[in-house]
């Protein structure tokens, strides 16, 4: 009879120690699947920053183009502005031009233009 007790407690350590592998085994299985778990959920999230991320690129290239647009009207407002000074000296020279011929002439420069009849039309 003793050599069907050590084979019975032989056969009881087998089963303890397999059952202490499965829990092992298990515990790890489901520490496994957190962590799987817990990578899909940084995936989607890396996919959604992915998708935001591109949807940012796309709006800075449309602000670029908005930029390059309103950098060229600036250039041309800039190169208006700058002939103003041109302008405005032209001006002043042909209203200069007209003084002088005014002083110069006993007629007013709308007679020699129009002929006398407004010389006519403003004696009367």
């Amino acid at each position: 009879m003793a050599f069907s007790s050590r084979s019975l407690s032989g056969h009881m350590r087998q089963g303890s120690t397999t059952s202490n592998i499965n829990a092992q085994s298990s515990g790890q299985s489901a520490a496994l699947v957190a962590r799987v778990n817990e990578k899909k959920a940084e995936l989607e999230n890396l996919k959604d920053l992915r998708d935001l991320s591109a949807a940012v690129a796309d709006q800075m290239e449309a602000l670029e183009q908005k930029l390059a647009t309103l950098s060229d009207g600036t250039e041309a407002i800039a190169t208006v502005v700058g002939n103003w000074h041109n302008v405005l000296q032209a001006i002043n020279m042909a209203s200069g031009i007209i003084t002088t011929y005014q002083a110069y002439c006993p007629l007013s420069w709308t007679d020699k233009i129009f002929g006398s009849q407004n010389a006519e039309a403003a004696g009367k």
